[in-house]
């Protein structure tokens, strides 16, 4: 929903520069109402829910101990305050729970933000990013468990391989091509 207010649109009407909010089109985008509600509402939720939460745990389970060694900083006491993001994880990538976080803002991010510039441009923004999610885990290996690394690999391909297929099905390529085949098999069939 933070998001929301800032993905707008133009040539919605005869004037080419004016951009509405998507959410609301009766809402002329950067105009003073628009900017009250991002500097009010906006822009602190940017802040607080988006950044704020990730990086404060980030913060927090780099400084609890500071001074120490990573084998001493994470005793039972640590492991137990932080075991919500820490579970699964190997003692290094004791963080990966906070860029999954972030990972998912971004591609909520995109979704919203870029439908403005249309299908392809936001599903190109989307292949790129998710395949370097994929190679950043894929070279990281953050879980203790290979199974946990497989599923995540696994789910990141996956992730991956539907935008692409989507864009592939929403350009009309594959149609295109069904048709050819389609077309060259009934005339085969015809010269028989």
């Amino acid at each position: 929903n933070v998001f929301k207010l800032l993905a707008c649109r133009q040539n919605l009407t005869p004037v080419k520069d004016v951009m509405y909010l998507i959410n609301d089109l009766d809402m002329q985008c950067y105009d003073q109402q628009h900017m009250v509600f991002l500097i009010c509402v906006g822009l602190p939720s940017l802040v607080l829910y988006v950044l704020g939460f990730p990086l404060v745990s980030i913060f927090a389970m780099f400084g609890s101990s500071s001074g120490k060694k990573m084998e001493q900083k994470w005793d039972d006491k640590a492991l137990y305050r932080y075991s919500m993001f820490l579970n699964g994880y190997r003692v290094e990538k004791f963080y990966w729970e906070c860029i999954i976080s972030i990972r998912k803002s971004a591609v909520t991010f995109i979704g919203v933000f870029f439908s403005s510039l249309g299908v392809q441009i936001q599903a190109y923004i989307g292949l790129v990013f998710i395949f370097s999610l994929l190679v950043s885990h894929i070279a990281s290996k953050p879980f203790e468990d290979a199974t946990l690394n497989r599923l995540e690999t696994y789910a990141l391909a996956v992730a991956f391989l539907t935008l692409y297929l989507g864009l592939m099905f929403w350009t009309g390529w594959l149609k295109t091509n069904e048709d050819k085949i389609f077309h060259e098999i009934n005339l085969l069939f015809l010269k028989k």
